[in-house]
């Protein structure tokens, strides 16, 4: 499907939405689709191939049809060519298409974590402290850009800088893992709050 040609995950996020976000901010998600379609459309121009998927649905997935209706012209007419908008139901599902691209641009926390755990290089446009948390445990800065000023540019900017370190990132990335996994980290996260759940119920019975 993709011919060879690099695959990019774009995953979308309705912050700021009317009617989809606590928050509504209008200028600020209008902006922010204009710029992402932008990209887009520049990145299919530069032959990558965009696989379009949303970390949550319902909401996220009303970005699309906006984000599709700010393509320039020559890239609605050659959509198909450029672009695969696969079913994902379930995390595992978008795990399943993460690791099968070779970059992703995301918003949200856990689908910038997911990205990670497929050991996909990913930018960043992040709308909240805890994704920058998460750039920033991983020493992924250089590829992290933020909703209320990023442009186009910065995104395309972000990605020739990542594809010169594409083999060096996913080393960063394999070795965090197993630093995380060999220090039982998650494991005394869990249980910890197992612990808090279990207080919490007792408390209240």
């Amino acid at each position: 499907m993709a011919g060879g040609r690099p695959v990019v995950a774009l995953s979308p996020i309705a912050y700021a939405k009317p009617g989809h976000w606590p928050t509504p901010n209008r200028a600020l998600y209008d902006r922010y689709v204009q710029q992402l379609a932008l990209a887009l459309s520049c990145l299919c121009r530069r032959g990558y191939f965009v696989v379009v998927v949303c970390s949550s649905l319902g909401d996220d997935e009303s970005v699309i049809p906006d984000l599709l209706e700010h393509l320039d012209e020559e890239t609605k007419n050659s959509l198909d060519e450029h672009t695969y908008f696969p079913t994902v139901k379930t995390w595992r599902d978008l795990v399943a298409v993460l690791r099968d691209v070779d970059s992703l641009i995301a918003s949200r926390l856990h689908g910038t974590i997911l990205g990670f755990v497929s050991r996909t290089p990913t930018v960043a446009i992040s709308f909240d402290p805890k994704v920058d948390w998460v750039m920033e445990d991983l020493h992924q800065t250089d590829y992290l850009l933020h909703f209320q000023d990023f442009t186009a540019k910065d995104v395309l900017e972000a990605f020739e800088r990542m594809k010169l370190r594409k083999d060096a990132i996913r080393k960063q990335i394999a070795s965090y893992r197993q630093e995380i996994f060999s220090t039982h980290i998650c494991a005394r996260q869990y249980d910890i709050l197992a612990g808090l759940a279990l207080r919490h119920h007792q408390s209240r019975n």
